[in-house]
């Protein structure tokens, strides 16, 4: 498993992350998702300051992710 899910696996924090990511961007507001996120999760602000300014491929190619993966897991078809 790639580090990044692994270590949101061991916060128990990937399936909470997911769902607010779900529930927040299903209503409209990617922005209020990413917000939300962000203040209640110190690794999850952590990685986006790390990361800003690079596009969702370089990420996902940085952390060994298949973005068609992630696509398919954000999208609830998983």
């Amino acid at each position: 498993m790639n580090p990044m899910l692994q270590m949101l696996n061991r916060s128990n924090g990937m399936s909470n992350a997911l769902n607010l990511a779900r529930s927040l961007v299903g209503n409209g507001s990617p922005d209020q998702a990413m917000n939300a996120l962000m203040q209640t999760n110190p690794k999850f602000r952590e990685f986006v300051r790390a990361n800003k300014n690079k596009t969702p491929e370089q990420i996902a190619s940085e952390y060994g992710i298949d973005p068609s993966l992630l696509k398919s897991i954000m999208s609830g078809r998983t």
